[in-house]
């Protein structure tokens, strides 16, 4: 079933984070890469995009790992 792929549920536990960052990735990434703003109608262009989005889900999964699964964690063991 669609719904249980494991990338899925992966994408869908960082989706906010993703959500967030992607713009200020991507914008990043063409800055220092190919010093332009994000176009995609050049390969440069697109192989810079593709590195960004691989770059924005690693970084949204380190956020995950590093700082909001520790905060939920901590948050869950005090009783309201």
């Amino acid at each position: 079933m669609i719904a249980r792929m494991r990338w899925l549920r992966e994408l869908g536990r960082i989706s906010y984070r993703v959500y967030i960052i992607h713009v200020a990735v991507n914008v990043i990434c063409h800055a220092m890469l190919l010093r332009d703003t994000p176009r995609v109608s050049t390969p440069k262009g697109l192989a810079v995009s593709v590195f960004a989005a691989v770059a924005t889900c690693a970084l949204a999964t380190a956020s995950w790992i590093i700082i909001e699964n520790p905060l939920l964690h901590r948050g869950h063991r005090y009783k309201y």
